[in-house]
């Protein structure tokens, strides 16, 4: 909270009128009070339905499919709808032949989740990009999105 302090405008922009802290983490709380944090919020997907979807739901989904190692989703703005269009990132296992395919991810995310969870385009890579904390960089895929959508 460092940044915080003796910083009224900062603090003013995270802490509302009744004291709370507003983190930007989307969290679930179980029938017995335990906060579970599941997602960001500035991450979740706008969808065309006027839901929302949380790129952890989709991940935790596609992770189910034998041959996928690592997965990240990223939602980005498509000018043309006014909607996020979504992006999937995978690292496949190099011990399963065949290896996944971009139809399998959608045919699986589709039959699993909803339609409108299609994702748009599925991106095989060797390894995901990290940041210096080693988490996955977000922020370089979603630039490699909007590359994409550009393109399209």
């Amino acid at each position: 909270m460092q940044g915080y302090r003796n910083n009224l405008t900062e603090t003013n922009k995270v802490i509302d009128e009744e004291g709370w802290y507003n983190s930007g983490d989307v969290a679930l709380v179980d029938e017995d009070g335990y906060v579970q944090v599941v997602d960001r919020f500035r991450e979740i997907i706008k969808m065309a339905d006027g839901r929302n979807a949380a790129p952890a739901e989709l991940e935790n989904t596609i992770l189910e499919m034998e041959g996928v190692k690592e997965v990240c989703v990223i939602g980005t703005l498509d000018a043309s709808t006014g909607f996020d269009s979504i992006y999937v990132f995978i690292v496949n296992k190099t011990d399963v032949s065949p290896p996944i395919s971009e139809e399998d991810v959608v045919y699986y995310v589709v039959r699993n989740l909803n339609e409108l969870k299609r994702p748009r385009k599925v991106v095989f890579m060797d390894a995901l990009p990290r940041n210096d904390n080693e988490k996955v960089d977000r922020k370089l895929l979603r630039l490699r999105a909007k590359e994409m959508e550009k393109e399209k």
